[in-house]
């Protein structure tokens, strides 16, 4: 989630929408360009440098054009790229359409970036290299100048949209591209795809005091108490906590993890400067918190740390984070967030508690140690077997229905599944490190128990439905024949809909017993 003072809000869905009264959650991340050059500033001149944006929409709905925001100007060198002049202004007949390093195309199919052109977001269009040379990221100043020849705001998406409906939704009303403008609806990407045939939004340069690309920004909500933060780096960082009072100098050098705190009253917009050499970002503000901006620049952090700050809503990452380790974001809101496999140093994953329904494992994290999903909107998962170094997974109070473990997940040792839709699991033999498998309260109506688990410490199997009493023997028997016992200290296999032992599973469960073992049946 992006400032609103700064990184604007979609101007309205429906033409009955009030830019000035959108939610804050509808904000976007890539948008469509389309870039200019004015036909009177034809020659050299200054290379402009792009700042902030709006966005602007042109809907299928009706054929108003909604936009705000203030502008600069700035003159350029002509080159000739396919073009419509409108008035006095030259403009691109088509949307941007480059494939800039980072940027993403509508489902990812390249067939979109033909007809549509590219999604960008505001790292990007910064970028001095992102336009050719004698175009530029449009000004509200020249978006205004085309609005007014055109006829004006509120007949200008009509004039402006591409006629027909081969690309608009039904009806786009007064679409009738009068002036070659062809103006298409290449729909956003704000965590997800969407609006595509539906809306175009295009970047707009503005004179805001653009956000600096290489810092990070915590917006806060309306607090009275201090705001908490750890940070670790290898250089000082310079904090602007946006409410008037100095900027703060805080030294990290050979200080290891440094305890910065502010008292505010009131929200506020916190910049951290000089954030390349960061390595550690700690969050210790539950519930205040309600955007957090790390830029892809920040390419020494190893650790992220957020916690309790449910109205977040989205978190941004990038690949450029090589070296992170460490990423923890629980109870934020999250309903997708971007994993990559540049990650290769990732040890430790940890998104408890956000309404996500899919996320990307990536085989490249060789070296994840944990793994914490739980109480999450997942339905399944797919676990790559190279995570031979994984210690513990949380699925526990998710949707999912079917798991199983990979044999190669020989470190293995904590699995919660407690509350979940499982109705199968598999946990191989050669788990042999295997200390807790915690599954109770879910629809398992088998399990298989293995000797080979030497390690095991406890295994919870309360309130399920495994309703045979052979499988409920075989788990007594198994376990019983784990040489000298291990150091297992209790199984669970009461209530719920599961089966008594008979026979051997009784005489299974007393030598347990004998053993020392807490063993509860119904």
């Amino acid at each position: 989630m992006q400032r609103k003072d700064i990184h604007k809000p979609v101007g309205g869905l429906n033409t009955d929408d009030d830019p000035s009264i959108l939610p804050p959650e509808d904000y976007t991340d890539a948008l469509n360009m389309r870039i200019t050059s004015s036909s009177e500033q034809h020659g050299v001149g200054v290379a402009e440098t792009l700042q902030s944006e709006i966005e602007v929409l042109l809907d299928t709905a009706m054929g108003c054009l909604y936009y705000y925001g203030s502008a600069i100007g700035g003159q350029f060198v002509y080159e000739g790229y396919e073009e419509v002049q409108i008035g006095t202004q030259v403009w691109m007949k088509r949307n941007w359409d480059v494939n800039f390093p980072g940027s993403k195309v509508y489902d990812n199919d390249e067939d979109n970036r033909e007809v549509y052109g590219g999604l960008y977001n505001w790292y990007q269009i910064n970028q001095d290299n992102f336009v050719p040379d004698g175009w530029h990221v449009p000004t509200e100043a020249e978006i205004n100048t085309l609005l007014t020849y055109v006829g004006g705001v509120l007949i200008a998406g009509g004039k402006l949209k591409e006629f027909g409906l081969d690309h608009w939704l039904t009806p786009n009303t007064d679409g009738g591209d009068n002036f070659g403008f062809k103006a298409l609806p290449g729909g956003k990407y704000d965590s997800v795809f969407n609006l595509l045939t539906e809306a175009g939004l295009f970047w707009l340069a503005d004179e805001h005091a653009p956000l600096n690309p290489t810092s990070i920004y915590i917006e806060t909500a309306l607090i009275s108490e201090p705001f908490y933060l750890y940070i670790e780096g290898t250089q000082d960082v310079i904090i602007n906590w946006g409410d008037g009072s100095a900027e703060e100098v805080v030294t990290l050098v050979g200080m290891g993890s440094v305890y910065v705190e502010h008292s505010f009253v009131g929200a506020s917009t916190i910049e951290i400067k000089n954030t390349e050499g960061i390595t550690s970002i700690i969050s210790e503000t539950e519930d205040n918190m309600t955007s957090c901006i790390i830029p892809p620049t920040c390419i020494s952090i190893e650790h992220i740390e957020i916690g309790d700050c449910p109205d977040m809503g989205s978190f941004e990452t990038h690949k450029e984070w090589a070296n992170l380790n460490y990423l923890y974001l629980f109870y934020c809101g999250l309903s997708s967030l971007d994993t990559y496999a540049e990650w290769v140093l990732l040890e430790t994953l940890t998104v408890n508690d956000n309404p996500l329904t899919n996320i990307e494992l990536h085989p490249e994290w060789v070296n994840l140690y944990r793994l914490s999903l739980g109480s999450t909107q997942l339905t399944s998962i797919t676990l790559p077997v190279e995570y031979v170094n994984l210690n513990t997974l949380i699925l526990s109070n998710t949707p999912i229905t079917s798991l199983e473990i990979p044999k190669e997940y020989v470190s293995l040792s904590w699995l919660s599944l407690n509350t979940s839709d499982l109705a199968s699991l598999i946990v191989p033999a050669e788990c042999v490190f295997i200390g807790l498998i915690l599954a109770s309260a879910t629809h398992l109506t088998t399990f298989e128990a293995h000797s080979e688990w030497t390690f095991l410490s406890d295994l919870n199997l309360r309130y399920c439905n495994i309703s045979s009493a052979t499988d409920i023997n075989n788990i007594l028997i198994a376990l019983d024949a784990i040489p000298g016992g291990g150091p297992l200290n209790s199984i669970t296999l009461n209530d719920g809909t599961n089966a008594a032992p008979t026979g051997a599973g009784i005489i299974a469960k007393n030598s347990l017993i004998g053993k020392g073992i807490t063993v509860t049946t119904n």
